[in-house]
């Protein structure tokens, strides 16, 4: 296991809600006038962008609740995000040297299956699943995700099983 970043330690001392839980991250970059290079991150309430700079930081946060679409998109060199909200878009790019297709594919299905959800206490994620479970669904995402990537499955097929998994989720 890696060292952790300097932004991700700063994160987790200072931004973390105590009632949160982190997902997962991602190294990414925005543009604000500049490339800002920080940590994308995904919480059980929120998904954030921190930069911590030299003098102050940055910190973009949306809501996992108030998410209303999700896009995310390929090139050679840069994968890029969008997270939209019925007032507020936050767009993340990451080098594709970086975040593979897989890990970024993974991350997209995270926040899509979340997104407009009312957001999970962590006692509340505690009692209404397992662990394993939980990693389960995220585990079952990634492998569909890594089967559609290696063309095993079409956009049709990758659709259909997603929407039954997620279904299986909630029931």
């Amino acid at each position: 296991m890696g060292k952790e970043s300097n932004h991700l330690r700063v994160f987790k001392e200072t931004k973390l809600g105590s009632d949160e839980e982190l997902l997962t991250t991602m190294d990414a970059f925005i543009k604000k006038g500049t490339e800002y290079y920080g940590l994308f991150l995904v919480t059980n309430k929120r998904v954030c962008f921190y930069c911590k700079k030299m003098f102050g930081e940055m910190l973009e946060t949306i809501p996992l609740e108030k998410i209303t679409s999700v896009e995310s998109g390929s090139g050679i060199f840069v994968r890029t995000l969008r997270l939209h909200t019925s007032h507020n878009d936050l767009e993340v790019k990451t080098y594709t040297s970086a975040t593979s297709k897989t890990e970024f594919n993974a991350i997209s299905d995270l926040i899509e299956s979340h997104r407009g959800l009312r957001p999970m206490s962590a006692s509340r994620v505690e009692s209404d699943a397992a662990p394993v479970e939980k990693t389960s669904i995220i585990d079952q995402l990634s492998k569909l995700s890594q089967m559609k990537a290696a063309g095993d499955l079409s956009e049709e097929e990758f659709a259909a099983m997603k929407a039954q998994l997620m279904a299986q989720n909630t029931a």
